[in-house]
């Protein structure tokens, strides 16, 4: 049975900032969506190709599952684009839950079908606040599942991409518009759980995800992240260690940072950045966010 026909109406909203277009991951992104059925809105941070996004939505979009571009003319980070998506399509489309994509986020050929097998297992799952597809995570260069378990898991946090968001939680909270990037995800699971809406993920429903630039050390691929990304690591981790008290967010400020320092990525410009990102929770008008490219 489709996950529609199990949760409602699905529609999925994915925020594009200058994508690489040549790997064709979002193009298969859009296929991949629209094959089972979901409307879909993307939400352009600015993009100079934002006329090539706009043809790729064109040759997907069916009466049955609309593609629509919502251009902002403005980067606004990924939070206030998810916002602007998520009002867009719960004002025209009244899904019952939004699906949230990265741009480079793309769906082996059974993850659909995985989900809609394993949404018995989870209780309840119109009480949740997001149901997650799994994803491989790398730490230290080694890859693994997020969820490892034999089943679906309840859990605190998950990444953005590959949610699927209750659109009932929507109704009483939304992404945090400040924090521009980084902890977006995180510091929305803090207020979902809060406010009593479990976090379950899937266990064999994966999404095929990209997470930071990759590049290869000795015989190991790793990733790492452009030294000014890392302003926005630090000083929205010092937040969501102040709002929620959650140790764990300094604790992946420091490993994002000293991996980039392990791994020769402008050790000091990483450091730095992290320091100003950190310093700026303090003082925000002295420590401005750098330009994003």
């Amino acid at each position: 049975m489709p996950l529609a026909s199990r949760l409602g109406r699905i529609w999925a909203v994915t925020v594009t900032y200058n994508p690489n277009l040549d790997d064709g991951r979002l193009d298969r992104q859009i296929r991949e969506v629209a094959d089972q059925g979901i409307g879909h809105t993307l939400v352009d941070n600015a993009s100079r190709n934002v006329e090539v996004i706009e043809a790729l939505a064109a040759r997907h979009d069916r009466p049955e599952h609309p593609v629509e571009v919502l251009p902002l003319g403005k980067n606004l980070g990924i939070a206030h684009a998810l916002n602007s998506g998520v009002e867009r399509a719960r004002a025209l489309h009244r899904p019952s839950w939004i699906l949230t994509l990265d741009q480079d986020t793309c769906f082996p050929a059974d993850a659909f079908a995985h989900a809609s097998r394993e949404l018995a297992a989870i209780p309840s799952p119109e009480r949740a606040g997001i149901i997650a597809f799994n994803y491989l995570e790398r730490l230290f260069g080694d890859q693994h599942p997020y969820n490892r378990l034999e089943g679906p898991a309840a859990i605190r946090s998950i990444i953005t991409s590959g949610n699927l968001v209750n659109a009932r939680a929507l109704d009483q909270i939304r992404f945090e518009d400040d924090f521009f990037l980084y902890f977006v995800d995180v510091e929305f699971c803090h207020r979902l759980r809060e406010r009593g809406f479990p976090i379950w993920v899937f266990r064999s429903a994966f999404i095929d995800h990209q997470e930071g630039r990759e590049m290869t050390r000795g015989q190991r691929q790793t990733t790492f992240l452009d030294p000014p990304r890392l302003y926005y690591v630090a000083r929205n981790g010092v937040r969501v260690f102040g709002r929620h008290t959650s140790p764990k967010a300094l604790a992946v400020v420091l490993y994002l940072v000293l991996r980039n320092c392990f791994n020769g990525v402008d050790p000091r410009g990483s450091v730095g950045f992290a320091l100003r990102g950190s310093f700026a929770t303090i003082f925000p008008a002295r420590f401005p966010p750098p330009a994003m490219r």
